[in-house]
């Protein structure tokens, strides 16, 4: 990551935001041979010999780049703090059964 020198120039490094140029030749190789990697974790996850705990880490896997991580926060609106909503609190079972899309 670039860091700001005494003097205000930028140091060294991939500007944030910037492609990983690395990162874009992977992903452009494997769409060229076909190879979809989302179809083949929701394919594992659905046909895989996996237990509970297997299919967990898949959908965290999935969820990290789908799903961005939330922070509290303070909300000011005109000038005025105002509560944050409350947060959901959900269960591991839980959120196994809304992936199985049991009811």
């Amino acid at each position: 990551m670039a860091t700001k020198k005494k003097d205000g120039a930028r140091g060294m490094g991939r500007p944030k935001g910037s492609i990983n140029r690395v990162s874009l030749a992977l992903k452009d190789s494997l769409e060229e041979k076909g190879f979809d990697i989302v179809q083949k974790l929701v394919d594992l996850y659905k046909n895989g010999d996996f237990d509970d705990k297997d299919r967990t880490r898949i959908l965290f896997r999935l969820m990290e780049y789908t799903h961005p991580k939330l922070k509290e926060r303070e909300v000011t609106v005109g000038g005025e703090v105002v509560d944050t909503p409350t947060p959901v609190h959900i269960t591991l079972g839980d959120l196994i059964k809304v992936a199985r899309d049991d009811n």
